[in-house]
């Protein structure tokens, strides 16, 4: 209670012992707050003024002894893990405070690959939710088309709508850096046709790609090793009698003309086992027409 008086509290105003009033605080008294006993050591001129408008002189400030070391308290900012919601930055962003503006965008390649994107026709590895359709002889397997934007290294996919499937389509995923089970971000490296891209937890097998994206990989040879026309050359160059014979054997009564498929076979039968998107590109040298 303010006891009366003044605006200052002049009055007793102990409330029956109950509170503290300024009459029981002083340098050197020790005050028990909350359980904890708490001396007081120092005061600001106006509450010096105070005192001795009211005939009471307090005593000097009272040197402080820290203990050094020991005492000091070191707050480290912990950042909790990200918990697959929205962007990782912007996530991060979040823990600094609560007003933010969205992160900025980081422009980590050269000019020429800004507006690049990389487009993969994707399936999903898993076995549940796979697919779509009640009659089997008409069941599918769900197509996402993931994008790859080589200008800051981000990752979106999208789902086809199809017509009479009850599947309405849409954005899969907004485009975000997206990070590997390590840790580290994807790159383009990793992007390649018969490879596996796991995100938000599900697992992408890359299929196929579009026409503007196999000429960029194959005129990319330091980011995409896979599409390198002459490093294959140069695996196939000591197998040509091999192959020459593989054909011979068994396409000798043909029409002169085989499929990936045959050429797959092929390469397993004089011991080259290729991924999908070396075997591409490969048969996009060979056909002609690049199909």
């Amino acid at each position: 209670g303010d006891g009366g008086g003044d605006g200052y509290g002049d009055g007793d105003g102990d409330g029956g012992g109950e509170y503290y009033t300024w009459r029981d605080l002083g340098i050197g008294e020790q005050i028990d707050i909350f359980g904890r006993v708490m001396l007081l050591a120092r005061c600001d001129n106006f509450t010096r003024q105070h005192f001795a408008a009211r005939g009471i002189k307090l005593q000097p400030d009272l040197l402080l002894k820290t203990g050094g070391e020991r005492f000091k308290v070191r707050i480290e900012r912990q950042i909790p893990p990200y918990n697959g919601f929205g962007s990782e930055e912007d996530s991060l962003r979040s823990c600094v405070g609560a007003l933010h503006s969205p992160p900025p965008r980081k422009h980590l390649c050269t000019r020429e690959k800004s507006g690049v994107v990389l487009r993969f026709n994707a399936n999903l590895e898993e076995e549940t939710d796979l697919c779509y359709g009640q009659d089997i002889n008409t069941t599918q397997r769900r197509l996402f088309v993931i994008q790859f934007f080589m200008e800051d290294d981000t990752v979106a996919i999208r789902e086809p709508p199809i017509q009479n499937s009850g599947v309405v389509g849409g954005a899969f995923l907004r485009r975000q850096a997206i990070k590997k089970a390590d840790g580290s971000k994807y790159e383009p490296r990793d992007f390649f046709c018969g490879n596996v891209i796991e995100i938000a937890g599900h697992r992408f097998v890359l299929i196929s790609s579009d026409e503007s994206s196999y000429k960029v990989m194959e005129n990319d040879h330091r980011n995409f090793p896979y599409s390198d026309v002459g490093r294959l050359q140069k695996l196939l160059a000591p197998r040509q009698g091999a192959i020459r014979n593989y054909f011979v054997a068994n396409y000798c009564d043909g029409d002169g003309k085989i499929d990936s498929k045959a050429t797959e076979e092929c390469l397993l039968s004089v011991g080259l086992r290729w991924n999908k998107q070396e075997i591409i590109t490969l048969w996009r040298f060979l056909d002609k027409r690049k199909r």
